[in-house]
């Protein structure tokens, strides 16, 4: 005998069904009534006595740091060291890359003042952002501003010193080095004033 679907109709009982049947009992229907005898075969939860078993709010686990905390790149605790706070900056990575993506933009197109004012929200919002300083070093280096993108192109090599742009960083601090961070001197050839 198959059983009978979900979703099929159920056959309901009529009247004459129950007088029909032969094991109808009329008190065997009838619900038992909670309201003046509670049953006594579960307890409700206030009547139990409180249970002793173990939860993860209950204990705590051991939260010392590692052993070799203090010395992980950027832990600055050096801050002040009479107090026990230090200074939260903000740190939202997508509006970081929506920073560069329009930064970017705006540096193709030679905008270069709104270009910087972009790269530079992008390292408010993440600080150790890659491509948001490797970009910023380059706008700086083509502005002739070498002593200001030198510490960005550094700042690069700090982050990945392995990464996409790290070639073209090193070859701009050896030309920042050797130029002392001045923009080149092109050599004018001597004209003759008008006559």
């Amino acid at each position: 005998m198959t059983p009978p679907r979900s979703d099929a109709p159920k056959k309901t009982e009529t009247s004459s069904d129950k007088k029909n049947s032969p094991n109808t009992n009329s008190d065997s229907t009838k619900s038992p009534d909670y309201s003046t005898n509670p049953p006594t075969d579960f307890p409700f939860p206030e009547n139990e006595e409180p249970r002793s078993y173990s939860s993860s709010k209950d204990s705590v686990g051991d939260i010392t740091p590692p052993t070799n905390d203090a010395n992980r790149p950027g832990n600055n605790t050096s801050l002040d060291p009479n107090t026990n706070v230090n200074e939260m900056k903000p740190w939202n990575p997508y509006k970081a890359d929506n920073d560069i993506e329009v930064g970017t933009f705006y540096m193709k197109r030679g905008n270069y003042k709104a270009a910087e004012a972009r790269f530079r929200d992008a390292l408010y919002w993440q600080d150790n952002n890659a491509v948001a300083t490797y970009r910023l070093a380059t706008l700086l280096d083509k502005e002739k501003r070498g002593e200001e993108a030198r510490p960005y192109f550094e700042s690069y090599l700090r982050i990945l010193p392995h990464g996409e742009y790290s070639g073209e960083c090193k070859k701009a601090l050896g030309r920042l080095n050797a130029n002392g961070g001045k923009k080149p001197q092109s050599k004018k050839t001597a004209t003759s004033p008008p006559s």
